[in-house]
């Protein structure tokens, strides 16, 4: 198991900082892309001894010009995600944890297939769609005009936002198991 943050920072550029232990992470850049690898196939391999490893961290640290416009590509396969600051296009997959978002997405696609998603945005995204196999979703939106369609298998939809089909910004939100919660943001 291994937990992501990714957070806008006071910092000159991008930094990572991790408790991998023995398994060691390399890190180059591809065009505009920071990529992050490691020597295992998956974050898995860094609870290798049955379950009984603590659990690691890492984190990426973004100067502030650069997590404003930068894209989030993330897959996980156990381990928290916590994202904070103002990030471009957000694609999220993640299997075994929760879900963060604090701050501002340009856009974000988010697949959560074992853990709760929480969702708290200064401004509305241009599209956002959100499902769960397994967990809660509570979102809050600045209040707005948006199409919110909801599904939910097994839990209850709670939408304070209000539906509107023909608006600009058309939003997304389904869960098998797990409850749906959509609310305005509240003042600082």
């Amino acid at each position: 198991m291994a937990d992501i943050t990714v957070v806008d920072s006071d910092v000159e550029r991008p930094r990572i900082i991790h408790d991998a232990g023995a398994i060691h992470l390399r890190h180059h850049v591809d065009g505009n892309e920071l990529v992050i690898e490691t020597d295992r196939p998956s974050w898995d391999s860094w609870n290798f001894d049955g379950g009984r490893s603590p659990e690691r961290h890492l984190t990426l640290q973004l100067p502030h010009d650069h997590a404003l416009g930068a894209s989030l590509v993330i897959t996980t396969f156990g381990g928290d995600v916590t994202l904070d600051g103002r990030f471009g296009d957000i694609t999220a997959t993640t299997s075994g944890g929760d879900f963060s978002l604090e701050g501002k997405a340009a856009s974000l696609a988010l697949e959560n297939v074992a853990g709760d998603s929480r969702v708290n945005l200064d401004d509305a995204p241009a599209t956002m769609s959100i499902q769960t196999s397994a967990g809660d979703q509570d979102v809050t939106l600045p209040v707005g005009d948006y199409g919110i369609t909801t599904k939910a298998g097994l839990g209850d939809i709670r939408n304070g936002l209000g539906n509107n089909p023909d608006a600009a910004r058309q939003y997304r939100f389904e869960s098998r198991v797990g409850d749906i919660l959509i609310g305005p943001r509240q003042p600082d």
